[in-house]
């Protein structure tokens, strides 16, 4: 018997995470997105299918790894019509990339697939206006990495000019702090 009510389809959807840094490679800024995410969902009425994760890996230009194999594979499935919503904390989980975005439009445009963030809203990528506060967006976080990375270069520029090491990576034949020779490394950068 019909009880007059309809029967609601919940939308499938992807979570995808992504944190820049992970020094200690435990995986935790990811896992806290994604249990966000999973709230976001729940609250939403989207049905969970997939999640990808790109842990220690940028997303700017800038990034010191291009690629991001989990970002790629969740396109691919997306095109493929797995799933109908992508859900991630930020837009600049996704991306910090403008051109990136662009995917992403075309990727409304081409399967319908549309994004929700725990904290960034959901522009609403069918309408102009909803793509332009999402290039908007898109074109501050790109300008943030940019910023950023002009204050760490001027940052360096400055150590070096006074003699201090620069942060980092410990550079070959130098002891932790790049003030004294390490022996044994030295040896072999003069042979």
């Amino acid at each position: 018997p019909r009880t007059g009510r309809k029967l609601e389809v919940m939308a499938s959807s992807a979570i995808y995470t992504r944190i820049s840094l992970d020094a200690e490679g435990e995986a935790l800024g990811v896992a806290r997105q994604e249990a966000d995410c999973r709230e976001l969902a729940a609250r939403s009425g989207f049905d969970v299918v997939a999640v990808f994760s790109d842990n220690d890996t940028g997303a700017s230009t800038r990034s010191r790894k291009k690629s991001r194999p989990a970002y790629t594979d969740m396109l691919q499935r997306a095109r493929a019509g797995e799933f109908e919503v992508i859900v991630a904390y930020s837009n600049s989980r996704l991306t910090r990339r403008p051109l990136e975005l662009e995917e992403l439009i075309t990727l409304y445009e081409q399967h319908g697939v549309r994004i929700s963030t725990v904290v960034s809203g959901n522009d609403d990528l069918s309408t102009a206006d909803g793509r332009m506060v999402a290039r908007i967006k898109a074109s501050v976080d790109a300008a943030e990495v940019e910023r950023t990375a002009e204050r760490v270069a001027r940052k360096h520029l400055e150590s070096a000019r006074e003699g201090k090491p620069v942060s980092g990576t410990r550079p070959f034949g130098w002891q932790d702090g790049g003030r004294e020779v390490k022996a044994d490394e030295a040896e072999l950068i003069r042979e």
